[in-house]
């Protein structure tokens, strides 16, 4: 029997750079209320994240298989990886949606880096300081 120890491919720098990224593109909707688009092009990822009633809505999308012919029809043309909806009142429901298949073709690093997201977007808070300043925290 052989017994493997596999280390993270991402570092502590790498997965800040994360956090900070999943961070700045939901602070950035959250003010401006409109659908936000952010590629992580080391990581091959798109994540996309608006308001859908009372559901912060986040989808992940492989950037090499990310397709974008007009800006109004972005999600219909592409179907993401993982989809999470949560509510950021006192309830707190979340709604998730991934693609297991999808997932298989990704390399090690990428792969580990979408996790790493979908972790944040399950454990994620906002603090509200003002109408244009939040702050996200995990």
């Amino acid at each position: 029997m052989f017994l493997f120890k596999r280390n993270l491919s991402l570092n502590d720098s790498e997965l800040n750079e994360i956090k900070e990224y999943v961070g700045k593109t939901i602070e950035k909707m959250l003010i401006t209320k409109e659908e936000t688009l952010n590629i992580l092009k080391q990581y091959d990822m798109v994540l996309i994240c608006s308001w859908e009633g009372d559901y912060m809505v986040t989808d992940i999308f492989q950037l090499s298989k990310f397709t974008i012919s007009d800006r109004t029809n972005i999600r219909s043309q592409n179907t993401p990886f993982y989809t999470v909806a949560r509510s950021l009142t006192y309830r707190k429901e979340t709604i998730l949606y991934l693609d297991e298949h999808k997932e298989k073709g990704l390399m090690i690093k990428n792969l580990q880096a979408f996790y790493y997201v979908c972790d944040l977007l399950k454990t994620l808070d906002v603090d509200v300081f003002s109408a244009q300043e939040y702050k996200c925290v995990w």
